[in-house]
C-alpha cells in the first residue's frame, strides 16, 4: 500500500469515529427528547382525566341544582314568592291606571 493510500485511509478512519462520536451523541438525545415526550404524555393524560372529572361535577351540580329548584317550584318559598310578584305587579297596574 502506498504512503497516500495509507493517508487516505486514515482520513477515512477518522472520519468514521467522528461520525460514529456524533452518532453516540444524536442517539443520547433522542432518548431524552424520548423520555420528555413520555413525561408529556403522562402529563396529558393527567390533565385529561382531571378535566373530564371537573366536567363530571359540573355536571352533577347542574342537575343537582335543577332538582333542588324542581323540588321547589311548588314549595312554600316559591308561593310566597310568586304571591309577592303577583301583589306588586297588580300595585304597578293600579299605579299606571291612576
Amino acid at each position: 500500500m502506498s504512503e497516500s493510500q495509507k493517508q487516505e485511509l486514515e482520513k477515512y478512519q477518522a472520519t468514521v469515529k467522528l461520525q460514529e462520536m456524533e452518532l453516540v451523541e444524536v442517539r443520547q438525545q433522542l432518548a431524552k427528547l424520548s423520555e420528555i415526550v413520555d413525561r408529556q404524555t403522562d402529563d396529558m393524560k393527567q390533565l385529561n382525566a382531571e378535566a373530564r372529572l371537573a366536567l363530571d361535577n359540573a355536571v352533577t351540580a347542574r342537575e343537582t341544582v335543577h332538582q333542588k329548584l324542581g323540588q321547589n317550584f311548588g314549595g312554600p318559598l316559591s308561593k310566597k314568592l310568586a304571591a309577592q310578584i303577583h301583589k306588586n305587579s297588580g300595585q304597578i297596574s293600579d299605579n299606571l291606571a291612576n
